[in-house]
């Protein structure tokens, strides 16, 4: 039987070619004997027929799952075993985990003749653009291994920075969400019951607490209408959001908030740079790397940055003159790619100013936490105290006077 082969040589090339072997094991054993190290060997048959379609749309992989399982291939390819294989061992694991069933199609994809990178690009719902390059990139260079490592390095960096964030913005959440219930049922249910008892007692009580009473009034007497308002501007407001110019207004919204958008700029940029980073480390070339990390990028400014850095890279421009005129971008993080750009290490220092941009982000987002929460309390504290005490105590006043009387 013939197999393709993938190798990496012993002074750091790379080789490809065919190979006569009995089966897999020994086609390895034999390349292994001319001091290769396989990173890629399949079965040469079936190449050229019809390719495996290419599926497209949501996937069901979570990205806790695909992080996994490219830590998992990171480790057996690292350990000696071929990429096919490592493939095929996750696939056969059977756990019932979707990604099982995306590792088998894959493999019989590689098995048909296919390129790892190529075989992953027919699962472009699970594997996206900037994955597949880096695979590719991988194989043309001899260094699949380390470029499952970065993979996974990455996706679990961004999984935990989403972590964090839900887990700061949690409570305050939780806690405008109760405060509203209360409020909603105090105008809707409780303040109208005070009306009659105003009304009981035949005195106007205070302006405040008059016009609390009528808006409670209002509502309640329109409760129907009102739902109906409300839930047409919510699916306004939806259909709005998810337009090209809704999705401008939160990008510019959220980047804009006084100390809020300085976090959220710095985290922007760590992901942007580490991915570009990553990608450049592989051994892509910068447009490439730019065009792959546009193409992921979903905050609308920075996607016009990447753009902006193609433009100025195919004229021959430097990436930092880009990021010196861009606001969305810090000034240290654009000397230090000035810089790199003069030693010749960009990959090497952008990924490392990712990661010093992505702690500074968390710790501040911490710190930025902190200060919300107590005045989130605060506020809803004055607001459902406010409605209490505006009826309340005009409420008592009249009884003691209507007492004294």
């Amino acid at each position: 039987m013939n197999f393709t082969y993938q190798a990496r040589q012993a002074g750091g090339g790379t080789s490809a070619g065919t190979i006569e072997a009995v089966d897999l094991a020994e086609a390895r054993r034999l390349l292994r004997g001319r001091g290769l190290f396989p990173t890629a060997v399949t079965e040469a048959v079936r190449v050229g027929q019809e390719a495996v379609r290419t599926r497209t749309g949501r996937s069901t992989v979570g990205r806790e799952q695909l992080a996994d399982a490219t830590a998992e291939m990171a480790l057996m390819v690292r350990s000696g075993v071929d990429v096919a294989e490592a493939v095929r061992a996750i696939g056969e694991r059977n756990d019932g985990s979707p990604i099982c069933d995306v590792m088998r199609t894959v493999y019989e994809s590689i098995a048909s003749g296919a390129l790892a990178s190529a075989a992953f690009a027919q699962r472009r719902d699970v594997f996206n653009e900037a994955y597949v390059a880096s695979v590719a990139a991988g194989e043309a260079s001899g260094n699949v291994a380390e470029t499952f490592e970065r993979l996974a390095e990455l996706m679990r960096h961004e999984i935990e920075l989403a972590a964090t964030v839900r887990g700061i913005l949690a409570y305050p959440v939780v806690l405008v969400g109760a405060c509203g219930v209360v409020l909603l049922v105090a105008i809707l249910f409780v303040l109208p019951q005070f009306a009659e008892v105003f009304d009981d007692l035949d005195r106007p009580p205070p302006a405040v607490t008059e016009a609390l009473l009528t808006v409670a009034l209002f509502a309640r007497a329109h409760l129907s209408e009102l739902s109906a308002v409300a839930v047409a501007t919510v699916a306004v407001a939806v259909l709005w959001l998810r337009s090209a110019g809704g999705k401008r207004w939160v990008d510019d919204a959220y980047v804009s908030i006084p100390r809020v958008g300085d976090v959220a700029k710095k985290l922007l940029t760590a992901r942007l740079f580490r991915q570009l980073g990553m990608l450049l480390r592989g051994g892509l070339p910068l447009l490439e790397a730019v065009r792959l990390c546009r193409l992921s990028t979903g905050h609308v400014r920075f996607r016009e940055l990447l753009e902006a850095i193609e433009a100025e890279v195919l004229t021959g421009g430097a990436v930092g003159v880009v990021l010196d005129r861009t606001p969305e971008i810090p000034r240290g993080a654009a000397r230090m790619v000035h810089a790199a750009e003069a030693s010749g290490s960009l990959g090497e220092v952008i990924d490392d100013v990712g990661r010093r941009y992505e702690a500074d982000g968390r710790r501040e987002l911490a710190g930025l936490a902190k200060v919300i929460e107590p005045v989130v309390v605060l506020v809803m504290g004055v607001l459902v105290g406010g409605v209490v005490m505006s009826v309340m105590l005009p409420l008592l006043d009249m009884t003691a006077s209507a007492g004294g009387v």
